[in-house]
């Protein structure tokens, strides 16, 4: 009689498998990139024995980048636009082996320019206690931009991060003959310090006083 179910033997076989850090590292500078600025971009082997006089290549967005510039471990970007923003690696090939550096953001941003102010002002002349709309408009900058307002240099009186335009609406009550002045601060995810532009301005608009000045008069009680 024949056996209709024969045993089946499983053998167990273990792979070892070890992982270990890419030699291959990336390095963009500067860090903080604007519109305008040259950005380079340097691809690195620190195992020389191993990736060390391999082919380089560089990619965006896992698409293959054909740089111009010498040495061959870096590529340049001449005159960074917004187009050119995105992630950024290299390889290196050889050996029949290929070797790859993490993903590298560069972000390019649009500085932001000094703010215009403006008021609801009809006239010069205002009062104590008197309640101001101020405006505060960047023209440029990369969103989001954070506004804020000051008075008399110092006293901060508000701070608003406008995302998606680029005014900021301030209401202030008038205490006595004012000045105010309005920075902007473009907000970034890196650690670099923010960038940050300011512009004082004169209510009857001079060309030679940069002071938003309110001429505030006491009320007289009858």
């Amino acid at each position: 009689m024949i056996n209709q179910n024969p045993m089946v033997y499983v053998t167990k076989r273990l792979i070892a498998l070890t992982i270990s850090e890419s030699p291959v590292t990336l390095q963009v500078d500067p860090r903080l990139q604007r519109d305008g600025d040259s950005v380079t971009l340097n691809c690195w082997c620190t195992q020389d024995h191993v990736c060390g006089r391999g082919q380089v290549s560089f990619y965006r967005n896992e698409t293959l980048l054909k740089p111009d510039s010498m040495p061959h471990n870096v590529y340049r970007i001449h005159q960074a636009t917004l187009m050119d923003s995105g992630w950024y690696r290299c390889a290196i090939f050889q050996n029949l082996s290929t070797f790859l550096s993490l993903w590298v953001e560069v972000t390019v941003q649009i500085p932001v320019s000094c703010p215009s102010i403006s008021s609801d002002l009809k006239g010069s002349a205002v009062s104590i206690g008197d309640h101001l709309t101020i405006r505060c408009t960047c023209e440029s900058g990369t969103l989001p931009i954070n506004l804020m307002l000051y008075r008399h240099h110092h006293h901060l009186l508000r701070n608003t991060t406008v995302v998606d335009s680029r005014t900021a609406t301030f209401h202030v009550t008038v205490l006595s003959e004012d000045h105010f002045r309005a920075h902007a601060l473009r907000m970034l995810v890196s650690r670099a310090p923010p960038e940050k532009s300011f512009v004082l301005l004169t209510l009857s608009q001079s060309s030679f006083q940069k002071l938003l000045w309110l001429s505030a008069n006491e009320l007289t009680k009858p």
